[in-house]
């Protein structure tokens, strides 16, 4: 699990917690609630890389205490390539701590 955050239009920054992430799209759980269709700002660290993505609200299941969200990123080419190449170290990393 990551930790992250995200503005919604600009304004304030809340914290959140990702549970799921690829180069498409990231679920994660926050306490905010969000419309369908909103556009976010996601920011996030993954190892020595820090990410400002921009991406849209497709999914929302709201629980008792917090909303999981499902969103797809509006992302270029070249952020693409080193969310892919980050991801593929963290798992790295993450398999090697198991062992």
């Amino acid at each position: 699990m990551l930790d992250g955050k995200i503005t919604v239009y600009g304004g304030e920054y809340y914290y959140i917690r990702i549970d799921n992430i690829s180069v498409g799209g990231m679920k994660f759980m926050s306490t905010v609630d969000i419309p369908i269709g909103t556009v976010i700002e996601c920011r996030f660290n993954i190892l020595d890389s820090s990410f400002r993505i921009f991406a849209a609200i497709v999914h929302k299941y709201t629980m008792v205490s917090d909303v999981e969200y499902r969103v797809k990123f509006d992302i270029d080419r070249r952020t693409t390539t080193e969310l892919f190449q980050q991801l593929n170290k963290y798992l790295i990393v993450q398999r090697r701590k198991k062992s």
